[in-house]
């Protein structure tokens, strides 16, 4: 007659053998409610090239989850793998210096950990059709190898078969090619990507890091070298202490994305920017010593304190917005084009406001919150002085931002083309102009007055 463990217990201890029995039991009750990969049983290549299916090839047969894959555990010569089959899995693997493992299209190889130690290589091979390279658990990747995506669109990374929640790689090594993190939706709700070490775009295909509903952090180097573009899409990166950078001639590029905290750099003629359909990026309390430009029909936004270094280009029909109150300080500028706006048409309000202490220049569309300068001239909302610089500035009354190296040439009254149209009044109001480098005489500045208060005074 079977009878329930607890009471078996029970009747053990009735014996006089409780002690030693219970806690026998309770090893036993261990084994019985531990994971199986508690158990991972060790499966070593046993060397030379061959395919990962071919069961004849390792100790104990074609890996399952529960087995710790070595390749080819310290034999001497090269022992390319490859993967060429949907459904491969092992629990942790180890690639030797000489060894390499290659995922090829149709492969879904998931890998359970929580470790890779990568010596060697690990090839994803995409040609076109597509190969997911996808974790069940938490998955740490280590080591002085490298895994190379080949340059297809079609490679990824926690790719579209992807399990969620709980799945995560922390990449401690170096991640290069092109194709992808994540698929079309992102890596996957409750999983997280973290990079501590190196995610390279270098070839002529993007290399992508989708976020969406995941979670994706950087503290090592996210970049595009070789010409190549690094896209960021849809969701945060958290970058504190991490960079994101780009060499010359190569792009990494912004697509719904915000990163919040850490270093945006360029070296040469690469460039940072954000792209793409109409989209909303923003920068949250980054430094930037390099490049960044906001591309046309776009809307970007500012957050927290920005430390430019380099130079922002807000290029012809995109909108440069703040949210909340933003110091914008370090040695760098701020551009503004033909047709483009700051602080605008998307500008939430009130409680949006920008201080300045960098060179604002160019051309460009009105202000609608109020703008601050540090130096000492303080603006009305709906006015932004001709150029803004901490050390040279000059200011003239005007509806619409209009930046100029060459000041504007004074007018008194303010000429009645200048005047908005639509029914909006304005009267004078006296705003005094620093002293460094401009006559201290006070000059007359436009403030415009709501309906509200011409209501008021038509009574």
């Amino acid at each position: 007659m079977n009878r329930p463990l607890w009471k078996a217990c029970e009747e053990v201890c009735l014996a006089g053998l409780c002690k030693k029995t219970n806690i026998r039991v309770a090893v036993l009750l261990a084994a019985c409610l531990s994971p199986i990969l508690a158990f991972a049983q060790n499966d070593n290549w046993l060397g030379g090239t061959g395919l990962w299916s071919d069961a004849t090839k390792w100790s104990a047969g074609v890996p399952t989850s529960s087995n710790s894959v070595f390749i080819d555990n310290g034999k001497a010569g090269a022992s390319p793998v490859t993967i060429n089959f949907n459904g491969a899995q092992c629990a942790n693997l180890t690639i030797d210096s000489d060894d390499s493992l290659t995922l090829v299209d149709g492969t879904i190889f998931t890998l359970y950990g929580p470790t890779i130690s990568n010596a060697g290589n690990i090839f994803l091979n995409s040609a076109g059709f597509g190969l997911d390279f996808n974790f069940g658990g938490a998955v740490t990747l280590t080591g002085a190898g490298t895994l190379t995506m080949s340059n297809f669109s079609t490679n990824a990374i926690m790719g579209y078969a992807q399990p969620s929640p709980g799945a995560s790689l922390t990449n401690k090594s170096t991640i290069q090619g092109a194709g992808g993190v994540g698929g079309a939706g992102g890596i996957g709700n409750g999983n997280s990507f973290i990079n501590q070490g190196k995610v390279n775009a270098n070839q002529t295909t993007p290399l992508t890091i989708i976020v969406g509903s995941g979670t994706v952090a950087n503290t090592g180097t996210l970049e595009a070298t070789s010409g190549a573009t690094l896209a960021l899409d849809d969701g945060t990166i958290t970058n504190t202490g991490g960079t994101i950078h780009a060499d010359p001639a190569s792009i990494v590029s912004l697509y719904d994305l915000t990163v919040s905290g850490g270093t945006l750099t360029t070296t040469g003629s690469g460039i940072i920017e954000a792209v793409c359909c109409l989209g909303y990026s923003t920068l949250n309390g980054v430094t930037l010593n390099g490049n960044f430009s906001l591309v046309g029909n776009n809307i970007g936004f500012l957050e927290g304190t920005i430390t430019d270094n380099g130079s922002i280009l807000i290029t012809p029909n995109a909108t440069l917005d703040i949210v909340g109150a933003v110091p914008l300080k370090g040695s760098g500028s701020l551009t503004m084009s033909n047709t483009s706006s700051l602080m605008a048409y998307a500008q939430a309000s009130p409680g949006a406001s920008l201080t300045n202490q960098i060179t604002i220049q160019g051309a460009g569309e009105r202000t609608r919150s109020p703008f601050r300068e540090r130096e000492g001239l303080a603006v009305p909302a709906g006015l932004v002085p001709a150029i803004v610089s901490p050390t040279k500035q000059r200011s003239t009354p005007i509806r619409r931002i209009h930046c100029s190296s060459t000041p504007a040439p004074a007018r008194s009254p303010i000429p009645a083309r200048w005047r908005p149209r639509m029914g909006r009044r304005w009267s004078s109001t006296t705003v005094h102009s620093p002293t460094q480098g401009v006559s201290s005489t006070p000059i007359p500045l436009p403030s415009y007055r709501s309906t509200t208060q011409r209501s008021a005074e038509a009574r």
